[in-house]
C-alpha cells in the first residue's frame, strides 16, 4: 500500500471516530435535555421543544451510522476497544 493510500486510509479512521465522538456527544445532550424536560412545565412549547430534541438525538445517530458505514466499506471505521 502507497503512502499516500495509507494517509488517506488515516485519515478517514480520523474522521470517523471523530464523528461517532461528536455526535455521541450531540445525541448524549439532548437526551439530559429531554430528560430534564419531562419534568419541567413549559406548556405547549414543551412538545414542541421535545420533538426537536427527539430530531436531533435521530439525526445524530443517523449520521453517525452513515460515516461509520461510509467508512467500513474502506476498512477504515473506528471501532472502540
Amino acid at each position: 500500500m502507497s503512502e499516500e493510500n495509507k494517509a488517506l486510509r488515516e485519515s478517514l479512521l480520523t474522521v470517523d471516530l471523530l464523528s461517532q465522538d461528536g455526535f455521541t456527544e450531540i445525541s448524549t445532550l439532548a437526551r439530559l435535555l429531554l430528560s430534564t424536560l419531562k419534568t419541567a412545565d413549559l406548556g405547549s412549547e414543551s412538545k414542541v421543544i421535545k420533538e426537536a430534541l427527539r430530531m436531533i438525538i435521530e439525526k445524530s445517530e443517523e449520521r453517525m451510522n452513515d460515516i461509520n458505514a461510509e467508512a467500513e466499506k474502506h476498512g477504515c471505521n473506528f471501532v472502540s476497544k
